[in-house]
């Protein structure tokens, strides 16, 4: 259940942080870098940069539309809309 996700983190976190960019960003020519430097961030940092952003679209996108399936489209709704305007 839980391997997807790990595989998920694991391929961003070594993507970015050892060559600063995933097959997706390479043949865009976007990198990942550290802040006023060239060279990748390095893996505990572009791990730490990939559980963020997950944890944003998480918070985003799928956790409203978990509330509007546990408490209904009305609670749900309202709950999942605030939920997602304050994220």
């Amino acid at each position: 259940r839980w391997l997807p996700g790990l595989m998920l983190l694991g391929y961003f976190a070594v993507a970015e942080g050892v060559f600063g960019a995933t097959l997706g960003k390479w043949l865009l020519g976007l990198r990942v870098s550290r802040a006023g430097q060239t060279e990748p961030p390095g893996v505990p940092r572009a791990l730490l940069r990939t559980v963020v952003f997950h944890l944003m679209l998480f918070g985003v996108v799928l956790f409203p539309e978990k509330l509007v399936e546990w408490l209904g489209p009305t609670a749900g709704g309202g709950v999942g809309g605030v939920v997602a305007v304050c994220s």
